[in-house]
Formats: C-alpha cells, structure tokens, sequence
C-alpha cells in the first residue's frame, strides 16, 4: 500500500509538472501567434498606406496637372481677350479715318 501512495503522490506531481509545461508551452504558443498576428497586421497596415501613399501622389498630381491646364487656359484666354482688344481699337480707329477721308471726299468733289 505504501508503493500505491508513492505511485499515487508520484503520479500526481509529474501531471502538474506535465500541465505546467503543457501551459508554459501553450504560453509560448499564444505569445508566438500574437506576434506572428502582429507582424503581420503591421505588414498590411504598411501596404494600406504605401496604397493609400500612392493614391495621394497621385490625387496631387491630376491636381496640378488640372491646375497647369487651368492656368494655361487662363492665360491663353487672356492672349486672345487682349489681342481682341487691340483689334477692336485698330477697327474704330479705321472706321474714324474712313469716315474722315468719306468727309473730305465729297468736299473735293464739289
């Protein structure tokens, strides 16, 4: 009988000692797959921004493009409005002339 308490106590110990590293093993376990989640959380969250990087270059690139176009229209609508200008001045001052040479014509004539 005292072999069977032995056997028993015996027994006993070496399943918490057999449950202590099955729970330190477990441990280690849980803290390998939290780390490998991590890294690779932290690697999509790093590819989510290089995406998201990417889309704002070039977000704020089309914006500059449209910006050079707008300012290129701008400028080229200023070009024309200007020489319009300048062609309205020139076709008044022909029509002034004309009508002064219309003007002293018929005086010459008579």
């Amino acid at each position: 009988m005292k072999y069977f308490y032995f056997v028993l106590i015996l027994s006993f110990f070496s399943c918490l000692s057999v449950n202590a590293f099955a729970k330190s093993h477990a441990a280690d376990s849980i803290k390998a797959i939290e780390t490998q989640v991590r890294v690779e959380l932290n690697q999509k969250l790093d590819s989510v921004k290089a995406e998201q990087d990417k889309m704002n270059a070039i977000s704020q690139m089309e914006i500059r493009r449209r910006q050079i176009v707008f300012n290129f229209l701008m400028i080229a609508f200023l070009v024309i409005l200007a020489y319009l200008f300048f062609l309205l001045k020139r076709i008044r001052k022909l029509k002034k002339e004309l009508e002064e040479s219309r003007k002293t014509l018929p005086s010459k004539s008579s």
